[in-house]
């Protein structure tokens, strides 16, 4: 008797192991899967943030020497470039997420990232479509 239940109750512990293993592999793979197919999305808005980064960084730049031309009195040149250093610091912040948004959780980017959203739908419907070959690519 205690032989059977002790195998019934280890029965249960793999299987409710090796589901649990199989979910966490198919959710992987599936975040693969949008990773890749969003990934030129995430490289094309950090290339726009660093682009707008280094317009900001270049009119501050001209403002030093405009002041340094006596275009501008120090303190309006003070004023001028706080403003912009702040949308500087923006930009680059912006630069640091999208070269690490995969590394981010799914929950974070299913939340916060329509694209990966929409790709993570598509490479679903791609896995119950080809299982098999879904696997072989992204697992």
């Amino acid at each position: 008797m205690k032989k059977t239940l002790g195998i019934i109750i280890l029965s249960l512990l793999l299987s409710s192991s090796s589901f649990a293993f199989f979910h966490n592999w198919k959710e992987k793979a599936l975040e693969n899967c949008s990773n890749k197919k969003t990934a030129s999305h995430w490289r094309q808005r950090m290339n726009e943030a660093q682009s707008f980064a280094d317009l900001w960084n270049k009119a501050i730049h001209e403002n030093i020497l405009d002041t340094a031309l006596g275009k501008f009195t120090k303190n309006e040149m003070k004023r001028m470039t706080s403003g912009y250093r702040q949308a500087v610091l923006k930009y680059e912040s912006d630069v640091k997420l999208y070269q690490n948004y995969k590394t981010k959780s799914l929950k974070h980017k299913l939340s916060y990232n329509d694209e990966f959203k929409s790709n993570f739908t598509e490479c679903e419907s791609i896995y119950k479509k080809n299982p098999i070959s879904f696997e072989a690519i992204y697992k």
